[in-house]
Parts: structure tokens; sequence; C-alpha cells
């Protein structure tokens, strides 16, 4: 699906429950995301519209979910972007994964790296042996089911 920026601009202030009053503040968010490169897009140039993906939709969001939990914008860039490489091979496990979410563990700590929680492993037994004292949890299949409800909303439009 081919998507315009306004499209990925709705569908993620509507994951990510921005209020109206918010929104400038919002775009600047993506707008400094965007000059740390994330989404990677081309640059056709002044004026030319750029086509936006799902996957580039994912990514931003991502970046976005893991500020919320206190990652730096810089680190949160990269950290989303070696998710989004993972998630476009998982993109259907994402998608269906019913019970057995796909999460990750991102820690302050080494905040440049994360953690894939194996399908099916006990949250708190993962954490326990990792003897980990903070950090957060990111669940990618609810991000990516709820992008894709917005995604279509927004393409419906």
């Amino acid at each position: 699906m081919s998507l315009g920026y306004k499209q990925v601009e709705a569908a993620l202030a509507e994951v990510l429950k921005v209020k109206p009053d918010a929104i400038k503040a919002f775009r600047g968010r993506l707008r400094y995301l965007r000059n740390l490169g994330l989404p990677e897009l081309p640059t056709p140039g002044s004026g030319q519209r750029i086509d936006y993906s799902e996957d580039n939709a994912f990514v931003m969001l991502i970046a976005l979910e893991l500020e919320r939990a206190r990652l730096v914008p810089r680190s949160a860039a990269i950290v989303a972007a070696s998710i989004s490489r993972m998630h476009q091979s998982l993109r259907g496990v994402l998608a269906d994964s019913g019970d057995h979410d796909v999460r990750i563990v991102v820690t302050p700590e080494s905040e440049m790296q994360w953690t894939a929680v194996p399908k099916g492993a006990s949250l708190d037994k993962f954490l326990a042996k990792r003897m980990l004292p903070s950090f957060s949890v990111l669940n990618l299949s609810i991000c990516a089911r709820s992008l894709d409800r917005a995604l279509g909303a927004a393409a419906a439009r």
C-alpha cells in the first residue's frame, strides 16, 4: 500500500491518541525523526510527493513509542530501525500472533540495544533471568495491529 504523508500522520496520531491541541508538537517530533533519517526515504526534490509504505509507518510508530518509554530520539531511531529490519521478515507473525505476541525489552543501561522476548515465554521469567532493575517492554504485535487498522481507515478517507 502506498500512502501519503498526511495519511501516515493521521494514522500515527490515531494510534498514539494525539489530541488536536498537541498536533503541532507531534508534527515536530515526526520532523525531528525525519532529520535523524527515520524512515529512510528517497529525496525526490522540493514539491515532489513521497510515497510511504506500511513499513515506513511502522518504524515511525516504534520510534515514537520508544520515545514515550523515555529513550532519547536518536536512540529511539536507531532501535526502531533495527526492529524494522526484523519486522519486515515477521510481518505475518506480528499480525497473527494471538496469545503469543512479539514483545521487545529495552533497558536504560543499553538503550541502543533491544531483546526480543521469545514467543510464549513468560515475561516475568524472562526478566528475572536477566535481573533487570528497570526496563521498557514494547508489544510489537499490538503496535502492528493498531497501525494496520489506522492506516486502513486513513487510506479509505
